[in-house]
């Protein structure tokens, strides 16, 4: 999905649901900016819900140079009763 040619304004979000792919375990978003605006860099708040009702914000900072790149990654939730298994760090 390409989000393209929107003024970010703070009276006005702009809002979207994203599907992701339930078959990768990572998904990205990667904003990018298009020009360095009045007062650069190119700043942003995103909040992300998830469908459990979870938030998250992101603070975001674009340049002609930078860009910013989301990484959702997917945690199965355990059954009722099971702990939560952790992957080992790399």
């Amino acid at each position: 999905m390409i989000v393209d040619k929107h003024e970010l304004r703070v009276d006005k979000p702009i809002k979207f649901n994203i599907r992701i792919d339930q078959d990768s375990k990572n998904n990205q978003i990667v904003v990018v900016a298009e020009n360095l605006g009045t007062y650069p860099p190119n700043t942003a708040v995103m909040i992300i819900t998830d469908n459990y009702g979870k938030r998250e914000e992101v603070m975001l900072s674009t340049d002609l140079t930078t860009n910013e790149v989301i990484t959702f990654i997917k945690i199965d939730k355990p059954a009722p009763g099971k702990p939560i298994k952790e992957e080992p760090n790399p």
